[in-house]
Parts: structure tokens; sequence; C-alpha cells
């Protein structure tokens, strides 16, 4: 091939001694590696420098006061860089070799530190993200190698076979794959590793060994294709294994029962192996981002040799990069005496590791183990408890942090607010003794005695903490089994608040969740009580921007905590902030419930809100829980899109604006007059000016207008799966069947505007049966059945509001054929019935019945924001449809003031 690189038509030859230069002659398909390396790195820096190959093939370890493995795109990008330098090399050029950076390592005996090995072992301070990367991608060149060898023809191999084992002398103890890693991770990361490294059995035996987790788990899992996919196993080999295996534990009970008795892929459905593989596993952070340094790598390794057609070549390009890795890496070696362990964890904390600063868990895992190690008798059994704190959150830094200056603000008198510790939570970390000026926290590892201690507090709270952060996963619960349907009502609340992405709330609910399973000071109804007050109080400060007060509300709540009151004082003390807040509170409040560009996630959760109670109530509280977690169920849907102007076609906001000739009478819904800069504007006068605008076809401009209308909360409908909508921009014609299809759609209040208006229309029987129609069609194209009548029994056609009449019409249409079948529907279907019902049905969502809809909501909102015992009046004297007629008037009078 012309464009095959330079590195795969020679062998780069180097001396014995890694590094070096030979003096022998080289054959015909060889080139002296100094005629292409420039050795910079090598002459210029004085330190002592070692090429990677002249101890890479010792055994390392990373120990447990280090960091998990950071490393991710950015930095693999660099060293891909670095790599990419030999691929492209051409004839007659030089390439500098490679200053890796420092490394840091302590010379240890193995019988002492590890259970089942002896000799010398290096502890490693610093570099443990570089030898971690480059193992894995020596593992990769491994694979290649040993893939193409086999390919060569017998003098090549004869010659170059060498260079297999060669590798795996430094990714394993010994030239031989199976052996044990040379590299040895901290903690449980080290399991993983060594699967990895060993190549795709070992890695499907540990996929098979993980325990499976809800697909909604936010911390710690991965789902099963993305994990094959990472690592090129094919899904069928996957499948080979796991129905060889007996009640794998990576699918959970309700999956193994659904495998038992198969014992062949071609007896697993379409949709079994669809649901096999989105099944999630325990993967946490560290061990993934591990994968994805493999996938990382693998992918542009495969790209690069995939260049050359002959395995020879393929071969020395391996081969060659390889030995540039091994000779051309240099790193500045540093050896450090073990004597005292606390400086070895010093040296570690104050290093950062190629760019990758470190982290606060970084520094608190340091100190902790530094202080833990005191108490050699008792350390493995606490450190385990810590490592079992962090893998409570995945290993995720952030989620750690947040739980853990949630704790101090739960646990320290003085604190009230996370913001008050946020950049201080090391002060509880501090190895001596000492205030600082302004020190907020008192340290809690002045002494072993003292460490232990905050481990088993904080063994005590995470869980608690993990349910407030994934209440679906590992929700919420209390030992009195009679409190379940309060679990289940606290547990939907906590959804909301998780997915509105707020957070201030958290530790005032640690605190009292944590005293209603450890103590009897609160209950579970006075929880429940407790998360709908806060609710109340997220979308309240959703639409009115109140910081201050927001900030004082919330710390006054953990301070009314601190001093032992009651949940009824609690709750007062959150909300007196607001009572000095006219913006907060009734009318007003409505007025900016009314004047809101709801976001479609905010919206979302407000329609959950409003629905729950009615999904409870009709099919149970599990189904509220679902309602409120799965998007698949519930995702916020705006009937006028955003951007409603389509390729010049102005037809949706001609309608819903009403702007037909014939059109221009008053809503009934409003009011005659509108409110505007200027005074009072007649309603002619604004449709003047929108048909001007569509003229002139001023898109912005009419966009930016409709984004006022399709964000009012009444512009939002729940539906079940968004990717079933016809077109994410088109009207109400194409989505009316998609919500009527939805999740609860006959029982939610948020749907009953909707139901009341438009599914009793014969415009609404066509665009169903169209619907189905399209659905059937869909179906039979992919021949998802044995015989295409057998669509008469799908559940595409049971339970629509005019089945009988759908199932009699495609009784008409089917066939034993499946293109005859599919001919007929796309006739059928090609009928003016079908595309006069669509454009009907778009003409009636108009800005009037937005309002009316958006009325109806907040009424029901209105209900949901009322405190149980503090002011339940609020809202009484309150008349929301004269407040959203104002608000739709206030919006026209705008349009006539500011786009004339």
């Amino acid at each position: 091939m012309p464009d095959e690189p330079r590195i795969g038509n020679i062998m780069l030859r180097y001396d014995a001694r890694r590094g070096g230069v030979s003096d022998l002659e080289t054959e015909s398909d060889e080139l002296m590696a100094n005629e292409i390396i420039h050795r910079r790195a090598g002459r210029y820096i004085t330190i002592e420098k070692r090429p990677l190959g002249e101890f890479l093939d010792d055994r390392f370890r990373i120990p447990d006061y280090q960091r998990e493995y950071e490393w991710e795109e950015e930095q693999w990008d660099e060293l891909w860089g670095e790599l990419h330098q030999l691929m492209q090399v051409s004839l007659g050029a030089r390439i500098p070799d490679i200053f890796f950076g420092s490394m840091f390592f302590s010379q240890r005996d193995g019988s002492e530190i590890l259970e089942d090995r002896e000799g010398e072992v290096y502890d490693v301070i610093d570099g443990q993200q570089r030898l971690t990367t480059i193992s894995i991608v020596l593992k990769i060149l491994s694979e290649t190698l040993a893939e193409d060898l086999s390919q060569c023809s017998t003098p090549f191999i004869g010659k170059h076979s060498h260079h297999v084992g060669d590798i795996n002398n430094y990714i394993f103890e010994s030239s031989s794959s199976q052996s044990q890693a040379s590299l040895i991770l901290a903690n449980s990361d080290d399991v993983f590793f060594e699967k990895l490294l060993k190549g795709e059995e070992e890695q499907l035996e540990y996929l098979l060994d993980q325990e499976a987790q809800y697909n909604h788990r936010i911390y710690g899992a991965i789902a099963i294709e993305d994990y094959l996919s990472a690592l090129n196993i094919s899904e069928n080999r996957y499948f080979d294994r796991l129905l060889a295996q007996d009640d794998p534990p990576n699918l959970g009970k309700t999956r193994q029962k659904r495998i038992e008795g198969i014992d062949s892929i071609s007896d697993l459905s379409d949709q079994l192996k669809s649901e096999l593989l989105e099944n999630k596993v325990t993967l946490d952070k560290t061990n993934e981002r591990l994968l994805h340094a493999y996938d990382f790598f693998e992918e542009r390794l495969s790209k690069f040799f995939n260049k050359f057609e002959e395995p020879e070549d393929r071969y020395r390009a391996a081969a060659n990069l390889k030995e540039y890795i091994l000779n051309d890496f240099l790193v500045g070696y540093f050896s450090v005496d073990d004597a005292d362990p606390q400086l070895l964890m010093r040296i570690f904390e104050v290093l950062n590791d190629r760019g990758v600063e470190l982290k606060k868990t970084d520094v608190i895992q340091t100190r902790i183990v530094t202080r833990l190690r005191e108490d050699k008798e008792n350390y493995d059994n606490y450190f385990d408890q810590w490592q079992g704190i962090r893998e409570t959150f995945g290993k995720e830094h952030e989620a750690t942090i947040d739980f853990l200056t949630t704790f101090f603000v739960v646990k320290t008198p003085s604190v009230t607010a996370r913001g008050q510790i946020s950049d201080r939570l090391l002060e509880a970390f501090s190895l001596s003794e000492g205030a600082q000026e302004g020190q907020l926290l008192d340290s809690r590892l002045l002494t072993v005695g003292e460490a232990q201690e905050l481990i088993n507090e904080l063994d005590e709270y995470d869980d608690y903490y993990h349910s407030l952060r994934d209440p679906y996963s590992d929700p919420i619960e209390f030992p009195d089994q009679e409190a379940y349907g309060v679990a289940s009502r606290c547990n939907q609340i906590l959804l909301r608040l998780n997915a509105a992405g707020t957070r201030i709330w958290e530790p005032i609910v640690l605190a009292v969740y944590h005293d209603i399973r450890e103590t009897d000071r609160y209950s579970p109804e006075q929880l429940l009580k407790l998360l709908k007050t806060i609710e109340s109080l997220v979308i309240r400060f959703h639409v009115v921007n109140a910081i201050n007060t927001k900030d004082r509300a919330y710390s006054n709540a953990v301070d009314a905590y601190h001093n032992n009151r009651s949940i009824d004082q609690v709750i007062e003390s959150m909300l007196e902030p607001l009572w000095g807040e006219e913006a907060l509170t009734g009318g007003e409040l409505v007025d900016s419930l009314c004047r809101t560009e709801w976001s479609g996630n905010m919206a979302q959760q407000v329609l959950r809100m409003i629905d729950s109670p009615s999904i409870v109530e009709t099919y149970g509280l599990n189904a509220a829980l679902k309602w409120n977690r799965d998007d698949a169920i519930a995702t916020a849907d705006q009937i006028l899109p955003t951007n409603p102007v389509q390729e010049g076609d102005y037809t949706l906001i001609e309608e819903f604006f009403r702007l037909r000739e014939d059109d221009s009478t008053d809503p009934e819904f409003l009011t005659n007059t509108m409110e505007s800069p200027m005074g009072e504007e007649n309603l002619e006068q604004v449709l003047d000016v929108l048909r001007s605008l569509v003229d002139n076809k001023a898109v912005d401009d009419l966009e930016e207008i409709s984004v006022q209308f399709s964000k009012l909360l009444g512009n939002y409908v729940p539906v079940s799966d968004r990717g079933e909508l016809s077109t994410a921009n088109g009207g109400l014609g194409a989505k009316l069947p998609v919500y009527a299809d939805s999740t609860f759609f006959d029982n939610r209040p948020s749907g009953q505007v909707l139901r009341d208006k438009y599914l009793g229309l014969d415009e609404y029987k066509s665009v169903e049966k169209r619907y189905v129609l399209q659905s059937i069609k869909a179906e039979l194209q992919e021949e998802s059945w044995e015989d295409p009548k057998e669509a008469l029994k799908s559940d595409i056609v049971e339970s629509k509001q005019h089945t009988e009449e759908i199932r009699e019409l495609l009784d008409d249409l089917l066939t034993d054929d499946w293109d005859s079948s599919i001919e007929a529907i796309e006739e059928e279907l090609s009928k003016e019935e079908y595309i006069g019902a669509e454009q009907s049905l778009n003409e009636k969502w108009t800005y009037e019945v937005c309002a009316e809809n958006t009325a109806v909501l907040l009424d029901i909102l209105l209900d949901r924001l009322t405190f149980e015992t503090h002011r339940p009046n609020e809202f009484t004297d309150v008349n929301v449809k004269q407040k959203v007629q104002s608000e739709i008037n206030r919006k026209r009078g705008i349009i006539g003031f500011e786009y004339r």
C-alpha cells in the first residue's frame, strides 16, 4: 500500500544495552534506531535517567495511600501524540526521544506486604498513572504481536518471535500471560486490572462475577453492552459464556429466571438479548477509567495497524512501537528509603502526576492511611471500612466530597451550611494540632483513636446519604414495615429533587433521616412533612431569584436541628425568611409561576409532582416511583415546539396565534384589552404585527416570541417515549396519539385538557388510526411476527380508544404476504383523511388553549405548594385564571409594543 507508514517496512535495531547504539552490521530490512531517534532528553537532561525498559520488568505495587487511576482523554491524547511520532516518521527524518517525567519508588520486601508474593517489590510513590497506562498500551501491542506472528513466514518467525515473550515480561511476572501482572494496583482495583491485562476469557469472567445493579443506578455501574464494546468482545461470545453459567450474579434473580432452561443463543429473543445487554453491573469509577483507557488505545492502535496489508508489516510496526516505548521513553528515576513511611506519603501528597493535580479525596485518603497505620493490628479493618465508604459512591471524587461536607455540617454545631466549609474540609483531616486563623472544623485525625472513631461515624452515615442521592436503586427505608407508603412518598420527592439538580437541602434531610434510623428523635411521617416543605421551597426559589433568602432558610433549619428542636420548629425556622419576601408567597408567587419560562427538565419535575398522587391512587406506589424516575415513562414534551418555523413553513405559528384573516376574534378565555408599556393595544394590531413578521420571514423574532409561549407550563405534556413522536418540531396532530399512548395518560391531571378537548373528536380517530398503521408498517418491515396477520393481536392495536375500528381496518389491509401488506398500508396512509385530520388538530392548539391548560395545571400545583401547617390558606383568595389571563395579555401587549 502506498501510504503504509515507514515503521512497517523495516525493523529497528537496538544493542543489548537499552538505549545504546549497536556496532553490529544491519541487514537489508533493518535500520539503526539512532538514525531516526534524536536523543535530546537522553543528552541534555542530567538527572539520573533510565529508559522504561531498564526497570519495567521489575514488580511494582501501588500503595494504599495512593490515589486511584485518574488519567482521562486529555492525558491519553498526550501520550498518543508521543507514540504517534514514530507511527508517521518518514525515511530520512528523525524524531526525539521522550522525557516521560520523574518517578519515585521505594524498594520493599514482597513477603512483608503481599500475601502470595516473595522477592523485591517497588512501591510507586509517584508515577502510577504513567506506569498503569503504559502497561495497558503494552498489553494491546502484545495481542497484536501474538495474533500476527502466527500468520508470518517461518524464517520471519524464527528471527523475530522473541518480541512476544519479551513484551510479556514487562506486563507479567514471566513471559506467560497467565502469570500475575507485574503492576499491582491498590485495593480492589487490582482485581479488574489483572483481568484486563490477561485477555478476553478473564475479562468475561470478571463481568459474569459482578453483582447486577439497577439500570438507573447513579454511581459505580456500567451497562454490559458498554463493557463488551470497550473491550471489543462480541455479544455472542458473551451470551455463550452467560448461558453456560448457573445463576450468573451479573443478571439478578429476575433475569436469571428468564434464561432458565435456555442453552442456545438461537433461543434468545431479540428483546431478551437487548434487555440482557442493557443490564448494569458493578464497576466503580476507577475501573471505568481503566476500561476506557484500554478502549481509547485499542481503537487507535487497531486503526493504525489496519494500514498494513501484510501480517509481517503489522508485526514490525508493533514490535517497533514496543521497542520505542522501552528504549526511548526516559524517566527521572528516584529511589526513596522506606525507613519512614510518613515521608513516603508526604512525598506523594506534594507531587503532582503529569498535570493531574491531587484531589481532596487523594489528600484525605493519604492522611487517613497515615494515622490508621499507627495501629497495625486493626489497620486492615479500618482501611477496608474507609474503602467501603468510597465505594458507596463509586469512588467518584465529587460525590465523596459532597458526602463528607454534608456529614460535617450535620455533626458540627457551629456550621449550618456546606458553603461555610467547602474550602475548609481538609481542616477536619489535619494530622497536627494548632488551630489556623478562621478554622471552623476540628481535626478528627489527631490520634489513631480519633481516626477510627471518625471512620465508624462516616460508615454510619454514608448509606443514608447515598439513599438521598440515589433513591431509586437504594431507596430510603424505615424499620416499621407499616411506614412503607410513607417511605415510597419520600422517595418520590427525593427523585424529583435530585432530577431538579438541587443539593442545598441535603444536610437537614440527612440529619433527620439518620436520626429516624438510629434514634427515636423523629418519625417517618415527619421526614415526609419536611420533604414536602422542601419541594415547595425548591419550586418557589426556582421561579423567584432570592438567593440570600434561600440560604437563610436552609441554614435556619440546620441551626434548629443543632438546637434539638422538633420537626415543626425546624420547618418553622426554615420558612421564617419567606414571610418577609412577598415575591415568594401568595399572589406575587403565582405571578412568577405564570411568567416563568419553564425549562424542559423543571417542567418535567413539576408535572411529575402534579400527577403523582393520582398515579399512587390509581396504579399504586411502585408505579409512582417509576413515574418519578424513569424518563422513558415521563419526559416533558412541548406541544408548540421551541423552533416552530421549519424550512420556511410558518403554519404552526399562524395556527397557534390565530393569524388567519377570518380568525381575529378574541379568544373566549382571554380579555379583549392588553397591558403593555404603551397602555391598551387592540388585539387586531397585535395580530397585524405577527402577520407582518410572518410576511417578512422574520424567523428570529418569531421564535423569540414563540419561546415566551412554548415555555408556559401549559405547553408541556409528559410523554412516555419521546422517540415515538413523528417529529420533535411537529404539531398537535402528529403528537396527540403518542401522548394518549403514554403511560397513565387516562388518569393523569396533566392530560385533563387534552383528554376533554380532543380525544372525542373525529379528527383524533383518524390520527390515532394513522399512528397505529405507521407503527404496524414499521414492524412489518422488520418482519417482527411469524405472519403479517399476527399484527392484529399486537400491543400496538390493543388499548387504543378506537381499537375495534382499527382492528377491522387492519383485517382488510393485511394478507399472508409481507410486501402486499405493507403496500396496502402505504396506500391507506396516503388518503387525504389522515392529512386533513392532522392539520385540523394542529389548528386547535392555540395560545388560548395553552393558557387555559396553564391555569388548570397551576391550580393543582398551588395545592401541592401549600404548607401543611403553616399558612394553609396562602392561595385561597388567588384567582389563578385571572392571573394567567393577565400574563397572556401582558405578553401580547409586549408583542404589539416591541415588534411592530
